[in-house]
């Protein structure tokens, strides 16, 4: 405990079962991030052997919320406020909004503004006494935000939450409610656009007559046409408030608008008050795949969307086959190949009590067939790399088994190291054919994937290839007998595996270059280079680069030996 506030225990008499009482009388001095540990140690009264035993236990003390907090509409502002905190140790404050409320009520402990709460901080205020902040936005005209606040010290601790507090951004400007797609076609489409009006503006300040315009633009975000110009009206409460939008192509494209509202309308030049939040359509689109559709949609909206229905027509009825909170929807159990209709429903609210919920709007309607994009699930392969036949053989289980129904044949892809590039090497046609073999050469090194494919063309994907490696062997004779008896003719390797290429330089007693080849086979027939004149019977000298196929990359090795020709008689071998 602080020196300064110590905290008391009140030790109980013995016996075998006591109950003390723990005294701590806090502050805000012992607010902070970390819990103080509490540590209680009890000792037996046995004479001879006094046994005793510690629990310990982890205090909290938690700053107060700060008080009474509000906010105030001040033009497209909110204005917040609160009472300083109690614990003048705070050396500031954080700042949380939303758009509608929660109802947060902390537990135990729960400090700050957890995230679940859809809160998100909007300002970090430094000082103590520093207790206003101006929410400039971009604020929604018409939308209710909601605030909470919460008091910070100096070592990253935080009060509780504040209650909430919420307002509405004053309606000085229309509040745009639908925009609704009526007819889906390329050239002859329809929206509905409707708004309300902006029943706070202040009409001694800013008198009539009033006047809309509204704009329209393709896409989301912004409205630069103009396609409408209502009527000249005294009062507030203007009749022009709906416009329906035709010829349009909304099969396609979605679109957006902007309300402009003009006070003064009948002068020269009218008292531009302000405009809307731009509101687009929902536009939908689909993602077809095996037996199922997958719709998607992105809209731009100044309220908030909590519901998404998703009809389709059957027969000719738009039936509802589901909802979603989010941005897509799936609907499985489909036939592929036909074709389905869909449409889209938004539900959504400004969350002001004076503007008119929910906020109903559909998108365009949207056909399409599903088709099996699904690939078969990717094979288990065993490899069993076999260096000295030498012979790679793969096996592998078939996805028909187990994950799919419509595997038709794999593909074999070969690397000749761990890094790749993989090549095909081979396509088996039949789901039951599950074994492959392969060799590179006379190299069994490298690295295998192997796909499956359904009759639709989808491949599954690569996995963890399986590799193997060579045991290379390369061993050169040390004497030849160029006779013509078909016996020993020849300057050949013993048989050899694992080897992509050789370097082979032969020289005479004189240091002439008699032979070179890169064949790993050789065939030297005891000649010269070039001419092909027989060599005398004497011994060369050699040098040999090997380059051995391994899985880590290519491995050279250098042979340097002699081999004695003997017995030529000028006669070369058959072969």
């Amino acid at each position: 405990m602080l020196a300064n506030s110590p905290a008391s225990f009140v030790s109980p008499s013995p016996a075998q079962s006591v109950t003390g009482v723990f005294n701590w009388q806090t502050n805000c001095s012992h607010v902070r991030l970390q819990p103080y540990q509490m540590v209680f140690n009890a000792i037996d009264n046995d004479p001879e052997v006094q046994l005793q035993d510690y629990s310990t236990m982890n205090i909290r003390i938690v700053a107060p919320a700060p008080q009474n907090p509000q906010a105030l509409p001040n033009g497209n502002a909110l204005d917040l406020s609160w009472n300083a905190s109690i614990c003048t140790n705070a050396i500031g404050y954080k700042i949380y909004r939303r758009v509608g409320t929660y109802g947060f009520v902390p537990d135990n402990c729960e400090t700050g503004v957890p995230a679940y709460t859809g809160y998100s901080l909007i300002a970090s205020l430094t000082g103590h006494g520093n207790t206003n902040y101006s929410d400039q936005g971009p604020l929604v005209t018409g939308t209710q935000y909601c605030y909470m606040v919460v008091a910070c010290f100096a070592d990253g601790a935080q009060s509780y939450a504040s209650v909430e507090f919420c307002a509405v951004v004053d309606r000085q400007v229309p509040v745009i409610t639908h925009v609704s797609v009526g007819v889906t076609n390329v050239s002859i489409g329809v929206d509905t656009v409707r708004w309300s009006n902006a029943y706070d503006l202040d009409t001694l300040v800013r008198p009539g007559p009033y006047q809309f315009k509204l704009y329209r633009g393709v896409g989301f975000s912004t409205a630069t046409t103009l396609i409408y110009t209502s009527g000249v009206h005294p009062f507030l409460a203007h009749p022009d408030t709906v416009f329906i939008d035709t010829d349009l192509n909304t099969k396609d494209q979605a679109h957006v608008y902007r309300v402009d509202f003009f006070g003064r309308a009948d002068q020269p030049t009218p008292d531009y008050i302000g405009a809307s939040a731009p509101a687009s359509s929902v536009f939908i689109s689909t993602d077809p795949n095996d037996e199922q559709m997958t719709i998607n949609w992105t809209l731009n909206t100044p309220w908030t969307n909590s519901l998404y229905e998703v009809y389709r027509d059957i027969s000719g009825v738009w039936t509802l086959v589901g909802t979603s909170t989010s941005n897509s929807f799936t609907e499985t159990g489909l036939e592929n190949g036909t074709e389905y209709c869909y449409r889209v429903r938004s539900t959504g609210s400004y969350g002001n009590p004076d503007i008119v919920s929910p906020l109903l709007n559909y998108s365009q309607e949207i056909c399409d067939r599903p088709v099996d994009r699904t690939p078969p699930c990717a094979p288990t392969v065993v490899l069993e790399n076999d260096c000295e036949v030498p012979l790679n053989t793969l096996t592998w289980n078939n996805p028909n088994e187990s994950c799919a129904d419509d595997t038709y044949q794999y593909h074999v892809y070969f690397s000749q190291t761990v890094e790749g590039p993989y090549v095909l090497v081979g396509i088996i046609v039949g789901a039951e054919n599950t074994t492959f073999t392969h060799v590179d050469g006379s190299s069994v090194s490298g690295c295998y994937q192997v796909t499956a494919l359904d009759t639709l063309g989808n491949e599954s994907a690569f996995i963890t290839p399986v590799c193997g490696d060579n045991c290379p062997q390369y061993t050169l004779p040390n004497i030849i007998t160029p006779n013509g008896d078909h016996s020993n003719d020849r300057f050949v390797p013993f048989p050899y595996r694992g080897v992509r290429s050789i370097n082979l330089t032969v020289f005479n007693r004189w240091g002439m270059v008699v032979f070179e080849t890169t064949d790993p086979a050789i065939k030297w027939n005891g000649t010269l280079k070039d001419t092909n004149e027989t060599l005398p019977d004497g011994v060369y000298y050699y040098v040999c680069d090997v380059i051995y196929a391994r899985l880590a990359g290519d491995e050279v090795v250098q042979l340097k030996g002699y081999v004695h020709i003997a017995g030529g008689g000028g006669t070369q071998g058959n072969f």
